[in-house]
């Protein structure tokens, strides 16, 4: 939020015609661009306001005991419309059968969350890294 605020942008919840009540960030005293998103590629306009396109990274090292199957990595199109635990459920279900086919079903189904609730759809990409244990 520092960073926002520090380049001539804020964070304001509810302004949107939708109604949602998410904080979104805008020129200072102004009504756009209103994204619900601190990172973003390309959107030069919100780059001037201190969205940036520098990602978070955490790096976690896996263990032979390794549980973790997949990495899922989405716009906010998917975050928004589907709680975490139901897209690992998700993924769990029908997206480590058939890989392709899978990680589609999987984004419709967020998809179809959204629409059912009446929520405009901006954007939706969601990736599905498969994770594979290679055994030394």
């Amino acid at each position: 939020m520092n960073r926002i605020y520090q380049n001539r942008g804020e964070v304001k919840t509810g302004m949107t015609l939708s109604g949602d009540k998410k904080p979104r960030i805008y020129v200072r005293g102004r009504t756009y661009p209103g994204l619900s998103t601190s990172r973003s590629l390309g959107d030069l306009l919100a780059h001037h306001i201190g969205v940036t396109s520098e990602p978070s990274v955490r790096i976690i090292n896996l263990s032979k005991q390794q549980t973790e199957r997949f990495l899922a990595i989405g716009t906010d199109g998917v975050w928004d419309n589907m709680p975490a635990d139901d897209l690992v459920e998700n993924i769990n279900e029908h997206g480590m059968k058939e890989i392709g086919p899978g990680s589609e079903f999987v984004a419709f189904k967020a998809r179809d969350l959204c629409h059912a609730d009446k929520i405009p759809l901006d954007d939706l990409t969601l990736v599905i890294s498969h994770l594979k244990r290679e055994d030394k």
